[in-house]
């Protein structure tokens, strides 16, 4: 994991860690120690709706396969309580608990680093509606900017669905090198129908450096020089 040179403060081609190079921390979770590093709400609290938020969870899907993409949790949007079915060991997703559902998860800030590209990236596996549910990333400027959106699912899964396995999603964060975030991730049922299939399952998420389209961070280097991570 080597960089070529240092120039004003941007890693072109130097060893990573270098004082002065790539400064601040990235943010990396792969949710095997919970959401620690995250502030979760429910979205619908009144009108005695909600009752789903994000957590970390070991979950077994329909098809009897384990929904981590990490050793044992991965960050889920669904109920944890309901048994598999058929006599299959393990719960079994599903947000479906006959009310209109919603949950923001958000990190605490963190510093993007001053790099050639920045690259945010993390492993989903979706089974939600098509039609209304909303599943959105967004980056919160902590310089007084608004909000910005940089993946809705309507756009990147209009299906709702990756099919069944968990598929890589690579987010171009490069305007905010040098500069301090927030990441929050949302989802919104939006209506109490088409609630049935797993929910949302996210893990290995990362900020990493990207130079001749390599990652030159991955989940498990991240307690290296500038950046710091959260299991």
């Amino acid at each position: 994991m080597l960089f070529r040179s240092c120039e004003s403060g941007v890693c072109q081609h130097g060893a990573s860690g270098v004082p002065g190079c790539c400064g601040g921390a990235a943010f990396a979770n792969t949710f095997d120690k919970g959401l620690g590093k995250w502030t979760v709400t429910d979205l619908h609290t009144a009108g005695g709706e909600g009752g789903i938020v994000w957590t970390a969870a070991s979950m077994t899907g329909k098809d009897g396969g384990p929904r981590v993409t990490s050793p044992t949790k991965a960050a889920y949007f669904g109920r944890t309580d309901v048994a598999c079915e058929g006599g299959q060991v393990g719960y079994c997703g599903t947000f479906d608990n006959g009310k209109v559902v919603g949950s923001e998860m958000k990190t605490q800030p963190f510093q993007v680093p001053k790099s050639v590209k920045a690259e945010l990236n993390f492993q989903l596996f979706a089974e939600v509606g098509a039609s209304f549910d909303a599943l959105t990333v967004a980056v919160l400027p902590q310089n007084g900017k608004p909000a910005e959106v940089v993946w809705k699912r309507e756009d990147k899964l209009p299906s709702g669905s990756t099919g069944g396995k968990f598929v890589q999603q690579k987010l171009d964060l490069t305007k905010y090198a040098g500069q301090t975030i927030a990441l929050r991730l949302g989802f919104d049922s939006q209506t109490t129908s088409d609630n049935g299939g797993e929910g949302i399952f996210v893990g290995d998420l990362m900020i990493g450096i990207v130079i001749d389209d390599q990652i030159y961070l991955k989940a498990g280097d991240a307690t290296r020089g500038d950046f710091t991570a959260e299991g």
